[in-house]
């Protein structure tokens, strides 16, 4: 998808009722600041304004709960400035099933987890892909 065509789908608000509040949900329950702490409303609204795009914490809570579904352009990038993160988050016609890796990496507790992997051998790393894809089963 351009951003041309994204513009173009914000605009005639054809996407799906309740997908930007369930993908703005999913980035406040995933995304932590650097002291490991989940982000408030307040806080990703003092940032997205400090950035030139003025929101409220109301006006982020109404899109978190869903009371408000239709958000401007300027609200969604302001938003996703706030996050670090693309805008074709909010913007892609499928239904997001993760937060974009690049925010993933940002949980310390990932990193972490990412560096030390990185240190594994190919058989160790082979068992333990093996275990988390049975575990996923369950």
């Amino acid at each position: 998808m351009t951003s041309g065509d994204s513009l173009r789908y914000l605009a005639t608000r054809q996407w799906q009722r309740g997908v930007f509040g369930a993908r703005l949900r999913l980035l406040f329950e995933s995304v932590l600041d650097f002291d490991g702490m989940p982000f408030t409303s307040g806080e990703i609204a003092a940032r997205s304004t400090r950035m030139g795009f003025p929101i409220s914490a109301a006006e982020i809570g109404g899109l978190r709960c869903g009371r408000y579904e239709a958000p401007t352009f300027r609200t969604v990038e302001g938003i996703a400035r706030a996050f670090d993160i693309d805008i074709c988050f909010f913007l892609e016609r499928e239904p997001a099933q993760n937060i974009p890796a690049s925010v993933e990496l940002r949980d310390p507790r990932v990193a972490s987890m990412v560096r030390s992997l990185s240190d594994l051998s190919e058989q160790a790393l082979a068992t333990l892909i093996a275990a988390i894809d049975r575990r996923k089963d369950l």
